[in-house]
């Protein structure tokens, strides 16, 4: 059964990083996600895809769904931001 943080427990808990919001492309981890999310290829098997390649607007989805969101912890252990 999954089990759902708050973002601010799921940070102190370290089963999410914090959100930074200074860029969100910073790092080749970071850029991979931008890209994977706004330009998704076959190299993924599922993907959550943005309606626009707009950084402005990827950068303020993600913010908003970070700091108002929950973390969910599924049956497999993954950490999925809602």
């Amino acid at each position: 059964m999954s089990e759902y943080y708050c973002h601010g427990c799921a940070v102190k808990n370290g089963l999410v990083k914090p959100t930074i919001t200074a860029s969100l492309t910073g790092s080749a981890y970071q850029l991979e996600k931008f890209i994977k999310h706004t330009a998704p290829t076959e190299n993924y098997a599922i993907n959550s895809v943005f309606d626009t390649a707009d950084y402005g607007k990827y950068r303020d989805y993600t913010i908003s769904g970070a700091l108002s969101g929950c973390v969910e912890i599924d049956n497999e252990g993954r950490s999925n931001i809602l």
